[in-house]
């Protein structure tokens, strides 16, 4: 087996491990109807259950915040607290959304979808470098059923690499607070939308995991969560900004300090 071909045999085992983890977020209209949204995930506290996504889609879907499991819906009433509120920091720079789960509502979500606190990796890590695994929910990968109220929506898998340092000073981004990813086509492996650009919509939130080819994968595994996808900033069509887990941590010590 060639390398090319084992990398891309290693990818597809990892994207099959980190699947579950990935959540469709969505609202509905005032007929009950699914409205997508984008992406989020589960992240398992030491004393309760949070879902994690971008402010920007919360603020966004209509009726309330609902994430699709493989099918299985689970709704958050909990009040969203938002990384601008308790760290004062501009959406651009933080964009982070949190909703606490109630033990009902918790158990509603499978284990295997609760990401594991062991997974939050900071960036002062230097093995954490790229490439980077995105596994969300593209919105033209959705599908609607009217008539029966169901919702389905297939993942997709985006590989990137981090940009060149210079973008980090050209959109004035701070990279111990943000990743910024791709820069040119061949550091974006993703659906592509008109005239050959990367189509992100829907992937917000998606969870940004470091993949590293060399590391055997087994039950004890806690792949590195290193970020989550925000958005494409100054409507650039070859950057991705991420928000980096540092950010995470440190709205979550504040917006949920009984569960943290």
């Amino acid at each position: 087996m060639d390398l090319k071909a084992l990398v891309r045999r290693k990818r597809a085992e990892f994207q099959s491990f980190v699947r579950p983890y990935s959540a469709a977020v969505c609202g509905a209209d005032d007929n009950g109807y699914y409205v997508f949204g984008a992406t989020g995930f589960f992240l398992q506290l030491r004393r309760g259950l949070v879902l994690v996504t971008a402010e920007h889609v919360i603020r966004a879907i209509p009726g309330g915040p609902r994430a699709v499991l493989e099918g299985k819906t689970i709704e958050a009433h909990g009040l969203p607290k938002f990384a601008t509120d308790s760290l004062q920091l501009p959406r651009h720079l933080a964009d982070f959304a949190s909703i606490a789960l109630s033990d009902e509502e918790s158990i509603g979500v499978p284990s295997e979808s609760k990401v594991p606190l062991a997974c939050l990796r900071p960036n002062s890590d230097p093995s954490l470098r790229g490439p980077y695994l995105a596994l969300g929910y593209h919105e033209p990968n959705q599908e609607m059923d009217r008539a029966n109220k169901k919702f389905t929506i297939k993942q997709t898998s985006v590989l990137l690499r981090e940009g060149k340092a210079a973008f980090y000073v050209s959109l004035r981004r701070d990279p111990a607070k943000q990743l910024l990813l791709g820069g040119k086509p061949s550091l974006i492996v993703a659906p592509r939308g008109r005239g050959g650009v990367p189509n992100f919509h829907g992937m917000s939130g998606s969870p940004i995991w470091r993949f590293d080819p060399t590391v055997p994968l087994t039950q004890a595994t806690h792949p590195p969560l290193v970020a989550m996808l925000v958005s494409q900033p100054n409507n650039s069509r070859k950057i991705i900004q991420c928000d980096r887990i540092e950010v995470l941590t440190r709205h979550l010590a504040i917006a949920h300090p009984d569960l943290h």
